[in-house]
């Protein structure tokens, strides 16, 4: 039984692998765009960009089932190209159709995969020129652990996508192997603090406390700070409260096709987007 559980096993592995191969060309994969906000106006500020899988047979894969996959097989370096251009494209189209509602940024994760491959850099630089887009609205969004790996290595190359004029961000702040310390060694202009603090920050006083530290340190370097999963007004007027500018979660908004996406950004000048939204 456990021989035909492995090789069923193997078999899946695969077949979702030979998929996978064909799915960039089949233009079977897509974004959508997850809201991030100015949490005290609850103004669009940006979106995250995140890969869905369109699959013709069993439907909308999440990334989490492909994309360690992706990862193992180096097939996330076609797929990562794909998604900066085509989240620069979007970030363009949507400053040409909004431009009132100001200089609109768009997030993008980069996987390990990606940032120990030489040629990144012109990758970003040519999507950037290709979709027409300033490097200024493009942020790169790289998780604690990945960046703290190999701090040496990372700096170095952080230091020329910085160059180049896009914004990088530290993902999952609070996950990894970091401390406040060694952010003003590290050439990022944002966290963003992982969830699981700001749920737990109400019932926790140690949480409530770090995403506190974190806020004042960020200020006091000049860095932007996103709180991530935010879900509650109750989660929202305390991070207002310990002056943190933006948010993401579900009380404002699922990450969202592009369409709705270019919903949030129709909101007027002085309206939250929040209140905008159907109930």
């Amino acid at each position: 039984m456990f021989d035909v559980s492995m090789r069923e096993s193997a078999q899946a592995r695969a077949g979702m692998e030979a998929d996978l191969r064909n799915a960039l060309e089949r233009q079977e994969f897509r974004l959508v765009f997850h809201p991030i906000v100015e949490l005290h106006t609850g103004r669009v500020h940006g979106f995250e960009a995140l890969l869905r899988w369109h699959h013709p047979e069993r439907g909308v894969i999440p990334p989490l089932e492909f994309v360690p996959l992706a990862e193992e097989t180096g097939l996330i370096l076609p797929i990562g190209t794909w998604v900066i251009a085509e989240a620069c494209r979007y970030g363009r189209r949507w400053e040409d159709a909004f431009p009132a509602a100001g200089p609109l940024r768009i997030s993008v994760n980069v996987s390990a995969k990606q940032l120990e491959r030489e040629g990144l850099v012109d990758e970003v630089r040519a999507a950037l020129e290709e979709a027409g887009l300033a490097p200024s609205r493009l942020i790169l969004e790289i998780t604690e652990s990945m960046l703290m790996k190999n701090v040496d290595s990372s700096t170095a190359l952080l230091q020329q996508l910085r160059a180049l004029g896009v914004e990088l961000h530290m993902d999952d702040f609070g996950t990894g192997y970091s401390s406040l310390g060694q952010l003003p060694h590290l050439p990022i202009q944002g966290i963003k603090i992982h969830h699981m603090f700001i749920h737990r920050m109400g019932g926790r006083r140690t949480d409530l406390e770090i995403v506190r530290s974190v806020v004042e340190l960020a200020r006091t370097l000049g860095l932007g700070v996103i709180a991530e999963g935010v879900d509650t007004v109750a989660q929202r007027e305390r991070l207002i409260g310990l002056g943190c500018e933006f948010g993401q979660g579900s009380l404002f908004s699922e990450p969202l096709e592009p369409a709705a996406a270019s919903g949030f950004l129709a909101v007027p000048p002085g309206q939250d987007a929040l209140s905008s939204q159907p109930a």
